[in-house]
C-alpha cells in the first residue's frame, strides 16, 4: 500500500524485497539454487503481488484545497 507522491520509494522497496528473497532462497545449499534467468520463472509461477498506490491524499476530502 502506497501514498500519493511515494512511487518511487514504494517500488525501490518492492525490488529490495525481491534481491533479499533471491539472497535467502540461494542460501539453502552450497552451490546456488538460482540463478536470475530460473529465479525469474518462478517469480512468474510464484508472483510476489505488486504493490499500488491506494492512498490519495490530493482526493480524500475534494472540498477542502491542499494546494493554495
Amino acid at each position: 500500500m502506497g501514498v500519493t507522491d511515494n512511487g518511487s520509494m514504494v517500488s525501490n522497496f518492492y525490488y529490495d524485497t525481491i534481491r533479499l528473497l533471491f539472497k535467502w532462497l540461494n542460501r539453502s545449499s552450497q552451490r546456488a539454487s538460482f540463478d536470475w534467468e530460473k529465479f525469474n520463472l518462478f517469480l512468474q509461477r510464484c508472483s510476489l503481488p505488486k504493490p499500488k498506490i491506494s492512498i490519495d491524499i490530493y482526493n480524500i476530502r475534494p472540498h477542502i484545497g491542499y494546494i493554495s
